[in-house]
């Protein structure tokens, strides 16, 4: 009876609050998807390593895997911020901030807070403000030492989008008195966030609003039915954002844990208690969270650990206290630890004293708790890989969607063009904004000084001046876009007078309801390069594939290749000079439209030599008869001028250059000595003694005979 005389006054509270919050309650904005607030819970970093992945959907039991990242003891708070795509940007643990790498954030250590603390960090989006976020920690510590609230600033626009930490460590206004307790919430219209503590032997309930540039107006405060108390605790709203949780203890005092479920009016910070009552048997409350209906809240104690669970769905205290159930044990005099709702629809609960596991609850809301899936430890962590007492944060809600956002692209011609010769710009219109059409306003093309629109213009698009294009959004045909939804591409002829590269930029304006950081995006810009239409003759000469013998005549063979992309070489001259030494050979004859100047020089009229040449084409080989007459290595060149339209780049290739080797001789086969050659006269006086030595042979032999 002493406790029903206790709660009733509070269910009567509860029951005025519940009154007064349907005139005038507001709750915050839920402006994700049920699909995009499981994509923001995609990773869980936490513990001695562990890191959990859900995937995108969230709707499965996740991978789990050892943390690459440096910090290897989490010991309890961390926070993770994973956008609605399911894409990691950073995490926060021990102090540091951690990018998608794993690696600390540029300026990343030291953010101050409690690290003992049961939520010490939270991190949500500036809204408005693509890239920046706010981390909040608290560096209230546990046994009722007060900390007060310190924010930092992320810019994940920063290194190729890793992020830095621009500003650090800054105190929150207003003197608020913090506590281990902390969250964050999205305001009533998605402008802001409120973040959330209580205070330290206090009965109160502190939320601060945060703009796109911070901290803004003084902490609200509202009043709870009793106190704080001095140790561990949490808070954490509901899945439909309609209620929260306060979980609060006293240090050695079991009789002190007090939980209550209240109502948050997300546009004046205002909190009321819808109940309140003293929770568990044993150890100490450290953190509470609703299961996925709303219907059940789960309570987790430590020293030791325990779980227990509350039907909290009649809103009345003493109902709530009368159907508690103990759900198991969840550590000894030392273990415990954090209990947290999944993205998968489970509840998940840490172990201290180092736990290689961790506990999952596959249903949490079957009514009878033998039917939950509750058996500690049930999910194994990897080798090297366990809990301490604490889970991740991960704030609930998206940033307000931009209604509506008109973003331009526009692209030229993927190669260059030339001079004279049309061309098209694509240009499309997105609305990347979460709701509104794009339904009027300009859409307007910038060309450069030599850049000109041509005929045939899109509908409703006219050019105000050869450099200025105008399409009306509001003409039919044009709109209206839908969120998601592209216009495109337009087609917008232009022609470039000069050889150049040049920037062409494309503005939307006077969309209506275009607000904020959607007018961030409303240029975009590309570039053209448009070459000159001209010829590119290109001369290439070659000699004799070996060396050969000096007085041998020998062929030089000369082509002329049309490199350019129009017009024809028509005209010109093709000049062979040759180096001292080398002739063209006496008596031979040139090819059609060469002749020659000197011994030492071939000119040749490439009109009457195989021209015109056509891009693409060439003419030759022409072959130039040459001899030379001592050995050596020798330079010939190939030169190429007065050809009508080349310009710029293409005179830069008008010179060829080959090398030929003559020998004085022919050289013997396999290296075999040269026999050698008799005069006249030698060979008579050698005639001559092979006949004296024949007489005095047959003479021997005669005397012999005898």
């Amino acid at each position: 009876m002493k406790f029903l005389q206790k709660v009733l006054p509070l269910a009567l509270l509860g029951v005025a609050a519940t009154q007064a919050w349907a005139q005038t309650g507001t709750n915050p904005l839920q402006n994700c998807t049920p699909t995009q607030v499981r994509a923001t819970e995609r990773y869980w970093f936490a513990g001695n390593k562990i890191a959990m992945d859900f995937g995108v959907s969230g709707t499965a039991l996740p991978t789990i895997t050892a943390s690459p990242a440096t910090v290897s003891n989490v010991q309890e708070g961390s926070t993770v911020v994973t956008d609605a795509n399911g894409t990691l940007q950073f995490w926060v643990g021990e102090g540091s901030v951690y990018n998608r790498n794993q690696v600390v954030m540029a300026n990343g250590s030291g953010i101050t807070g409690n690290l003992s603390a049961v939520q010490v960090v939270v991190a949500f989006a500036a809204p408005d403000v693509p890239g920046k976020y706010f981390v909040v920690a608290t560096s209230g510590a546990a046994a009722g030492i007060p900390g007060t609230l310190l924010y930092s600033i992320v810019d994940m626009t920063a290194n190729g989008g890793l992020g830095a930490v621009t500003s650090k460590n800054i105190t929150v206004p207003g003197g608020i008195s913090s506590n281990e307790t902390l969250s964050a919430v999205p305001n009533s219209d998605g402008t802001g966030y409120w973040v959330m503590t209580t205070s330290y032997g206090t009965r109160n309930l502190v939320a601060q609003l945060f703009d796109s540039n911070g901290p803004v107006g003084a902490p609200v405060v509202s009043t709870l039915s009793e106190d704080v108390g001095n140790l561990f605790g949490s808070i954490y709203f509901n899945k439909d954002l309609t209620q929260f949780a306060v979980a609060t203890s006293v240090q050695g005092s079991n009789s002190s844990n007090i939980v209550r479920t209240m109502r948050f009016n997300a546009q004046t910070g205002q909190a009321t208690e819808i109940a309140s009552w003293h929770a568990g048997t044993t150890g100490s409350a450290y953190a509470a969270d609703f299961s996925p209906s709303g219907k059940y809240l789960y309570v987790s104690n430590i020293y030791p650990g325990q779980l227990y669970r509350y039907d909290v769905s009649t809103g009345d205290a003493a109902t709530i206290k009368a159907s508690e159930e103990s759900v198991g044990v969840t550590g000894d005099i030392r273990g415990g630890g954090h209990v947290r709702r999944g993205p998968d629809g489970a509840m998940w609960i840490a172990h201290e004293a180092n736990n290689p596991s961790l506990t999952r609850i596959a249903n949490p809301d079957e009514a009878l708790v033998a039917n939950i899936g509750f058996a500690r430890g049930n999910i194994a962590l990897p080798a090297g890989v366990t809990s301490r007492w604490g889970l991740p944060q991960t704030v609930a809600g998206c940033p307000k969607p931009l209604a509506p956002d008109a973003v331009p692209a526009v692209s030229g011609p993927a190669a260059p063009f030339y001079v004279g010769t049309p061309q098209t710009l694509a240009v499309n219109l997105s609305n990347q904004g979460g709701s509104g059409n794009v339904a009027d306003g300009t859409l307007t093309i910038n060309l450069p000084a030599n850049v000109q629109a041509g005929n045939g213009l899109p509908a409703a698009c006219t050019a105000v001046s050869p450099q200025q294009v105008n399409c009306d959004l509001a003409a039919a045909g044009m709109g209206p876009v839908a969120p998601g939804a592209t216009l495109g591409p337009l087609s917008i002829p232009v022609t470039v007078s000069a050889p150049g590269t040049y920037n062409v930029d494309v503005t939307v304006a006077g969309v209506t309801g275009e607000t904020g950081a959607a007018l961030l995006n409303n240029t975009a810009q590309t570039s053209i390069t448009a070459l000159a239409l001209a010829p590119d003759a290109v001369p290439a000469i070659s000699g004799p594939a070996a060396p050969f013998g000096v007085g041998t005549p020998q062929v030089l063979a000369v082509q002329v290749a049309n490199n350019g992309a129009a017009g024809d070489v028509a005209d010109g001259t093709l000049t062979v000079t040759l180096p001292t030494n080398v002739q063209v050979t006496a008596g031979a004859s040139l090819p059609a439209g060469c002749t020659a100047a000197t011994p030492q020089q071939v000119t040749c009229n490439l009109a009457t030599a195989g021209g015109p040449i056509a891009p693409g084409g060439s003419i030759g080989p022409l072959n130039i008869p040459v001899t030379v007459s001592a050995p050596g290595t020798y330079s010939v060149d190939a030169v190429v001028t007065g050809v009508t339209g080349e310009v710029d780049a293409a005179l830069l290739n008008n010179t060829a250059q080959t090398s030929i080797i003559a020998q004085g001789a022919v050289p013997p086969v396999n290296g075999a000595a040269p026999v050698p050659t008799l005069g006249a006269g030698a060979l008579a006086t050698l005639s001559a003694a092979l006949g004296a030595l024949a007489i005095a042979t047959r003479r021997r032999r005669a005397r012999a005979a005898e």
